[in-house]
């Protein structure tokens, strides 16, 4: 081979000797190393056992200048087994529910339905009743490691308190992962002092934030990344959360965004996608508010799978027509 391109090579931190043996193994001309991560340092740990000449890379400050302020990834995570029945099992009764509002012909007791299910939806895919682990976990601990051995800390979204933040306290616990909280339920003195504990305590590694709360309050904390371990359908309200925050410190941000495969979520953003609204540089040009009606009726029905039953026309009665003709 003349290149061995080696992407996110952070992931090979746990296991040099095998990342080494891998590369003299394949022996190319040349190893490009990408990685979205500050790995400079883990890099040249690497060459010290290699032949320095056939790495092609860039350290930070040689690219920082190319990249934009704010860098968006997305990454898509598949459910286990047991996780995805869960998911289907709440999803078909969803689907019931809904059915069964749609065939009343009233629209307005469908929306709010229809966002009440998406909630209860979202709150399945992150966790199951009694698990604090899974796909989506062992990721955001992996990148929150990959971030911290780099003396990086990382802010972690989630709209939830039971199904979201609750059971990311308990796994930080049980992972040793030092963080503090902000979120629902903690008085006014309690969220300013985990703020004031996050900025001055730099053995805090993550600040865990309740993303409803923190805008409400808006209470803005800086980290380098920012991790949003679930989405609302609508992106617009993130993106202002976090040009807040960018504006407020000018400072660089990644925000790795974390969606769920074989749920609702591939469909929405298909949607969004197609209607051209799925971009942060077209959210000034479109506003809050169209976003919020960007799906209509008969899209939510696509997207959920359901049937749209068109009442026939009503018969006149012979009557009736007796009447007119008389």
């Amino acid at each position: 081979f003349d290149c061995l391109v080696l992407e996110d090579a952070e992931y090979f931190r746990n296991n040099q000797n095998g990342f080494v043996q891998l590369i003299k193994f394949i022996n190319p001309k040349f190893n490009w190393i990408i990685t979205n991560f500050e790995t400079e340092g883990y890099s040249l740990n690497i060459l010290n056992s290699l032949n320095p000449e056939t790495f092609l890379s860039h350290n930070c400050d040689e690219v920082r200048l190319q990249l934009p302020e704010i860098n968006e990834s997305e990454f898509w995570l598949d459910l286990s087994k047991d996780h995805q029945e869960e998911f289907n099992q709440a999803l078909f009764h969803a689907r019931n529910s809904l059915q069964n509002i749609l065939e009343t012909g009233n629209p307005f007791r469908f929306q709010s339905q229809l966002f009440f299910h998406l909630h209860q939806l979202n709150q399945t895919s992150n966790f199951l009743p009694d698990n604090i682990e899974n796909n989506k976990t062992n990721l955001l601990l992996s990148h929150i490691r990959s971030w911290k051995s780099y003396d990086k800390r990382v802010i972690v979204f989630s709209q939830y308190d039971k199904a979201g933040i609750q059971k990311l306290a308990r796994l930080f616990k049980k992972e040793k992962i030092n963080f503090t909280k902000y979120s629902q339920g903690m008085t006014p003195a309690e969220l300013a002092e985990s703020v004031s504990t996050f900025e001055n305590d730099k053995s805090i590694t993550v600040f865990l934030a309740d993303s409803q709360v923190m805008k409400s309050k808006q209470a803005l904390v800086y980290a380098p990344c920012i991790i949003h371990f679930d989405q609302w359908w609508v992106p617009v309200s993130r993106w202002d959360l976090e040009n807040k925050l960018h504006n407020k410190f000018n400072k660089p941000i990644t925000i790795l965004n974390y969606f769920t495969k074989n749920t609702l979520e591939e469909e929405i953003r298909g949607f969004l996608f197609d209607k051209k609204i799925i971009s942060r540089e077209n959210a000034g040009k479109i506003g809050a508010d169209a976003y919020s009606k960007a799906l209509n009726e008969d899209e939510w029905i696509r997207i959920f799978g359901l049937e749209k039953k068109v009442k026939p026309p009503e018969e006149k009665k012979e009557n009736e027509n007796d009447s007119e003709i008389s």
